[in-house]
């Protein structure tokens, strides 16, 4: 599986790409800030009217915390993770998997726990990515990937002042080519880092898991927001492409080790103390 399992974001980021590409939704020209909402809350126009006709919408979902992607939270439960999804667009494909990217320890009786929720619909990809044991698994990592389909890019200023009120200023990410790309890079204690601090550059490197299931980052970097927006080709002022992922990377490492801790434990105590077989039915007395 090599150095590191699952690579989330990062360098990445700065990958070559600065408008056109190949995927079949190759745009003509859009409508400005059609897309905008896709950043803003659950609760906006887009998603009201869809939403209020929907049971399970009528109460948000009560665990996680911090900013919030599509109303999923970090330190969210898988199920309140999927109810959000599903309640920020109705139109979501979702579904939970167990692919072992941490990777983590089978539960006793052999199970993985979930893993990541994964929402889709028309180029729309949310993706929530979990760890702990079965029923006790939290959000601490989430990502959301937009490919702008024809007739509904907005402007590039307009979707970078949506992002920016949602989450707050931004720092750019020296190196970027013609997309915008930037970060809000905080320590643990929630300062924020400037661009020309060392940590910045730094902290803005999420990763991932390594093969051996550690969630790798430097020490001293707390709550990172990263996101990419590529431009059109035909109209550069126009996005193609909005890419962004948020954690906690202070949070992850603590949790994917609890976690680690938390199955481990599990895995001996039913090894210590086996099932007992049922007996024999008692004779006729």
């Amino acid at each position: 599986m090599g150095k590191f399992g699952v690579l989330l974001a990062g360098v990445s980021l700065l990958a070559g790409c600065s408008g056109g590409g190949t995927e079949e939704n190759n745009h003509a020209a859009g409508e400005g800030n059609a897309a905008v909402a896709a950043v803003e809350e659950p609760g906006n126009a887009a998603n009201s009217a869809a939403s209020s006709t929907r049971a399970d919408c009528a109460a948000a979902p009560s665990s996680g915390s911090g900013p919030d992607v599509l109303g999923v939270r970090l330190a969210m439960s898988p199920e309140d993770a999927f109810t959000a999804l599903s309640c920020a667009n109705p139109a979501f494909d979702i579904e939970y998997r167990t692919d072992n990217h941490a990777p983590m320890p089978a539960m006793p009786d052999g199970s993985l726990p979930r893993t990541a929720v994964i929402a889709s619909a028309s180029g729309d990809v949310a993706t929530v990515y979990f760890v702990g044991p079965t029923g006790r698994e939290k959000a601490i990592v989430l990502t959301h990937d937009i490919l702008f389909p024809d007739g509904q890019a907005p402007s590039v200023p307009d979707l970078l002042a949506s992002l920016q009120g949602k989450y707050g200023p931004s720092e750019t990410i020296a190196g970027a080519s013609s997309a915008v790309v930037r970060s809000i890079s905080r320590a643990p204690g929630g300062k924020a880092f400037r661009a020309d601090e060392p940590d910045f550059r730094r902290c803005t490197q999420i990763l991932g898991w390594n093969s051996e299931g550690q969630f790798v980052t430097e020490g001293g970097c707390g709550l990172t927001i990263n996101y990419r927006i590529d431009r059109r080709q035909d109209d550069p002022n126009l996005a193609r492409k909005l890419y962004l992922i948020l954690a906690d990377q202070a949070a992850a490492i603590q949790a994917t080790e609890q976690a680690r801790r938390d199955i481990a434990n599990l895995r001996g105590a039913n090894a210590a103390s086996p099932a007992e077989k049922p007996g024999a039915p008692v004779p006729k007395l």
